[in-house]
């Protein structure tokens, strides 16, 4: 495995649980100058969580990635 790539997942899991901390302390909205809208760190949470999946498949830590031949 390699070491750098193990780094940026461990990088985006915290990401993400700073992701979920903010949101589980402001909620899902945020108020906006004119209207309601989705708070900011839902964008950046599902973005990480692509991040986290795509590693996840390279290092064969998910059931499907697994499956593959060669693995």
């Amino acid at each position: 495995m390699d070491g750098d790539a193990l780094a940026a997942y461990c990088e985006a899991v915290a990401r993400y649980r700073d992701c979920q901390t903010r949101i589980k302390e402001d909620g899902l909205t945020v108020e906006t100058a004119h209207s309601v809208a989705e708070h900011p760190s839902l964008k950046e949470l599902r973005a990480c969580l692509r991040v986290m999946r795509d590693f996840e498949n390279d290092f064969g830590m998910r059931h499907r990635s697994r499956a593959k031949p060669g693995i």
